[in-house]
């Protein structure tokens, strides 16, 4: 089944936090992100389930350990900067997560590398970088985006995005014109937890503001 562009209103959401109390919210929160299938796969929910099968088999995780976030989870982007926009099959960004200790151990291990490596470095065009990667660290994850596809230095991470541009091109097949945006390791399920905390704790300050 071919994806159409999701008729989804993100006033919905909003709609759902503002009618309940503040400490209900990460309940409304938790239902949208990890206990509905994600948007972008609504109308073909199987091949959500196949698309987590391949993935946890070339990551060597299981397939629960992995899901989205960003406007492919919810149908829309929370973004400050894309205003609430609709997820788009031919445009929109793919953002992929993992919830794994020993997957997040490898790549630690290479991020803490590439750190290493700008800060002894007599001159580095990639200090800020460095520094974003000691923030997320210290929240328990990586984004892979921040760490070189360099493979004789950074082997797990550059498979793990390799594997991700591997998956938008078979999305092709199935009528998906994705873009690579982010992948994110987390070290726990708490770690998790704690960042859509911080985003929800967003979402709800923008609704006060309106």
């Amino acid at each position: 089944m071919q994806p159409t562009p999701l008729g989804i209103a993100s006033n919905e959401f909003m709609d759902e936090l503002r009618k309940v109390a503040t400490y209900e919210q990460m309940s409304v929160v938790r239902t949208w992100i990890y206990e509905r299938s994600p948007a972008a796969f609504r109308h073909a929910p199987y091949l959500w389930e196949a698309v987590r099968d391949w993935l946890a088999l070339r990551c060597n995780v299981s397939a629960y350990q992995i899901g989205l976030s960003g406007s492919a989870q919810l149908g829309f982007s929370t973004s400050p900067r894309k205003a609430l926009k609709l997820f788009d099959p031919n445009n929109s960004d793919l953002d992929v997560y993992i919830v794994s200790g020993s997957l997040f151990a490898e790549i630690s291990l290479e991020a803490n590398l590439f750190v290493s490596r700008q800060f002894e470095a007599e001159k580095s065009d990639f200090i800020e970088q460095a520094r974003q990667i000691q923030k997320l660290l210290l929240r328990g994850y990586v984004d892979l985006k921040y760490i070189p596809s360099r493979r004789e230095h950074y082997p797990r991470s550059a498979q793990l995005k390799n594997d991700a541009s591997i998956l938008l091109d078979k999305l092709k097949f199935e009528g998906f014109n994705l873009k690579p945006s982010h992948f994110r390791v987390y070290k726990d399920w708490q770690a998790k937890s704690d960042w859509t905390k911080i985003q929800a704790e967003s979402w709800v300050k923008s609704i006060s503001a309106n």
